[in-house]
């Protein structure tokens, strides 16, 4: 059997094994001189889609994209919200201020971008004011004149009712003096027998030696009884007194101070219409008259504990930005490569108290991506997503 001659193919140089491009049919010299397309190619549909949905700005709706990775799905959303960030969209800033009702439910309060630094800023102001003011008005003449007036008027009321008593003793041989108790001196009713305080404990030697006779002692012992309980009495009126008369400089304090926090405070009323700051302000306003030791200077403005944690006694009056657009210049767009359930919805940090426990306020609250795009775009992976425990479920509710 004979075998067939090979096929002739006809032999290519070298400069025609590979394509060539024919540079004549450009326009340019040097990609430089052209401008980068605009847009992006291809995937007319699913552009569409995107676009319509950015168009939805009701509530509830949201943009599911799917593909192969590695096909450009979060360059292309990027570059598609960019677009739109600069679409004239009001953005808000928002802060956690104490609850002085219930510290355990702080008041969310919320301004249009930059005020809630504006807020903060006069807040301080307002607060450093007080303590500067408050205790010069205790200092004034004015208060001091009415000050002592009301404290002669309770001392007089308070004397009266001792020299009475004083006199009821004498007229039958008794006198008000006090022992001593430990460290304290207690007042206490004292016999008088020729003309010597003798205390009803050393009654029995003068009964001995002829003094006085059992029977005069039975008496004495029986009067001392009855006076005891008429001090008691007059005890109580005294801490009466003394509880009316703190209640009377309680609130010579309040009227005094009240008229310089209420027209500090009306800038605040002039400005800020919201019904959340409003009734911060009127809380904050009730707490300062409260707490007038503070401002008073003495008390401190905080105290170290004996685990060396400071407190800050000024702290309920701060304010904690949780989101801050004053140099927001467009719409956030906030992709989170990390959908945490911290990372997406925030997080409280603890204390410790350095007795073993923890506890948290309200200038501890941090924002999450969630927030930190209100007002503009939260871009997810789902894969990373479903990964988070509990993300997916709460996700649904927020």
């Amino acid at each position: 059997m004979s075998l067939k001659k090979a096929p002739q193919y006809k032999p290519l140089p070298a400069e025609e094994l590979r394509w060539s491009f024919d540079e004549s049919l450009l326009d340019f010299d040097s990609t430089r001189e052209i401008n980068p397309i605009e847009g992006i190619l291809g995937q007319d549909r699913a552009l569409s889609a995107i676009n319509l949905g950015i168009n939805i700005n009701s509530p509830g709706y949201n943009i599911y994209i799917s593909g192969l990775s590695g096909t450009g799905k979060t360059t292309t959303v990027k570059q598609i919200l960019e677009a739109r960030a600069t679409d004239a969209v009001p953005l808000f800033d928002y802060a956690y201020v104490n609850n002085f009702s219930d510290p355990d439910e702080p008041i969310l309060l919320r301004f249009p971008a930059g005020g809630a630094k504006t807020f903060r800023m006069e807040l301080n102001a307002f607060i450093n004011f007080l303590k500067e003011k408050i205790p010069q008005t205790f200092e004034g003449t004015r208060f001091q004149n009415k000050r002592q007036t009301i404290v002669g008027e309770y001392s007089k009321k308070e004397q009266t009712l001792i020299n009475s008593f004083q006199e009821k003793l004498t007229a039958d041989g008794f006198s008000l003096g006090s022992i001593q108790v430990g460290e304290t001196a207690r007042p206490e009713i004292i016999p008088v027998i020729n003309e010597k305080p003798i205390p009803v404990q050393n009654l029995q030697p003068l009964i001995s030696d002829g003094t006085i006779t059992k029977d005069a002692a039975k008496e004495i012992l029986q009067k001392y009884g009855k006076y005891q309980e008429e001090l008691v009495k007059i005890f109580k009126k005294g801490m009466k007194l003394s509880a009316e008369l703190k209640e009377k400089l309680t609130d010579l304090e309040k009227d005094e101070v009240q008229i310089l926090v209420k027209g500090a405070i009306s800038a605040f009323h002039e400005k800020y219409e919201d019904g959340s700051v409003l009734e911060f302000l009127r809380q904050i306003e009730e707490s300062i008259l409260d707490n007038l030791q503070i401002f008073k200077g003495i008390k401190p403005e905080g105290d170290t504990t004996p685990e060396g944690y400071f407190i800050d006694y000024f702290r309920e009056y701060d304010i904690n930005i949780i989101l801050d657009n004053s140099n927001q210049k467009q719409r956030p767009i906030i992709v989170e490569m990390t959908p945490s359930f911290t990372n997406l919805f925030g997080t409280i940090e603890k204390i410790n108290d350095g007795k073993g426990g923890w506890y948290a306020d309200f200038t501890k609250i941090k924002a999450g991506s969630f927030l930190k795009a209100n007002g503009g775009f939260l871009v997810l992976n789902v894969n990373h997503l479903f990964e988070e425990p509990g993300v997916w479920r709460t996700l649904k509710r927020v």
